[in-house]
């Protein structure tokens, strides 16, 4: 299975008109008496796979799934990839040909989004999973911002980045940085030569000690300061590369994507390539385990348990889908 990561928005409603801080603010239950949970089902049954394809971008995106997992949680399953390039599928295995690829096909994945939103508080949470595929997330935040602000005469929604590493930067400690180069090809000394899928650089201060923590803004910023730490060549070049770094808090551990350029810098990981996907009782967990440390940043929420508790075996009712002429019930 594919590497997967978490990114997290956090979305908060303004009186529209007003500068930040001088107008009401709103509870994501009562948007002028709508439940924010009501408005993003409700948007969801009339999505048409017309909309959600973004073919600017030559981006694929259909819900396939989407359910009222729990009292406050909506599980959105997603198809996602790309098309505009031809090529041809291989075997992993044997390095066979299976078919060939025209501009127009999009070879896809299946990414899920999660919509929180508490019964209490002035914060809800947009959580997304990411795979090497896309984030079907990204395309529904952008298109759930537009109907909002179409819907809501008088109210902004406002949706900012969280990264859940800000927290832990705070107090966590830096045990493991890891670089991951994909694309290098080896000659071995026997003169065979080796197409080398994925390579990882591994570095670890000595037991019990840890790396200095300036080091985490560095990496954020300068991807060369990752060939430094694990002994590699800065001008050495490749196809892909990955900065992972692994945060140690007491007896909790977290292994991290480091993205430069903007928020959020790091991204939770999710499971690793070797992995199987979470299933969809253990993503809501890890998301809801997620709230207790952004708590820290945010300083708006207190997530209760039965928010979160399953409305049953099919995960709650099905929302309808207006791409498709099947009843889904398990995202």
């Amino acid at each position: 299975m594919a590497r997967r990561v978490l990114t997290i928005h956090e979305l908060t409603f303004r009186e529209k008109g007003k500068r930040e801080g001088a107008g009401r603010v709103f509870a994501p239950v009562d948007l002028l008496g709508d439940d924010l949970l009501d408005i993003f089902s409700n948007w969801l049954s009339k999505l048409t796979r017309e909309d959600t394809v973004d073919k600017s971008k030559n981006t694929w995106v259909n819900v396939t799934a989407a359910s009222r997992y729990a009292s406050r949680i909506i599980v959105v399953e997603t198809s996602v990839g790309s098309s505009g390039e031809s090529g041809e599928v291989v075997d992993s295995e044997t390095g066979e040909s299976e078919f060939q690829l025209a501009a127009h096909h999009a070879p896809t994945g299946t990414t899920r989004t999660l919509l929180l939103v508490p019964e209490k508080g002035r914060s809800a949470f947009l959580m997304t999973e990411s795979s090497r595929r896309g984030s079907g997330g990204i395309r529904l935040r952008q298109l759930f911002s537009e109907h909002i602000t179409d819907l809501l005469r008088l109210i902004k929604m406002d949706c900012s980045a969280v990264s859940e590493s800000d927290a832990w930067a705070e107090h966590a400690k830096l045990k493991e940085v890891e670089l991951r180069v994909e694309g290098k090809s080896v000659d071995a000394a026997d003169g065979v030569h080796v197409d080398v899928g994925v390579i990882s650089h591994i570095a670890r201060p000595h037991r019990r000690a840890f790396f200095n923590r300036d080091l985490l803004g560095k990496l954020a910023t300068d991807k060369s300061t990752a060939k430094r730490v694990v002994g590699i060549p800065v001008d050495e070049e490749h196809e892909k590369e990955d900065v992972y770094v692994t945060l140690v808090d007491g007896e909790r551990q977290k292994k991290f994507l480091v993205e430069g350029g903007g928020a959020p810098s790091f991204r939770l990981v999710l499971n690793e390539d070797s992995a199987e996907q979470l299933n969809t009782d253990d993503l809501v967990a890890k998301c809801v385990e997620q709230l207790s440390d952004i708590t820290g940043i945010t300083g708006k929420i207190n997530w209760e348990p039965r928010w979160s508790d399953s409305l049953g075996a099919k995960h709650g009712k099905a929302v309808p889908l207006a791409n498709s002429q099947k009843s889904f019930q398990n995202p």
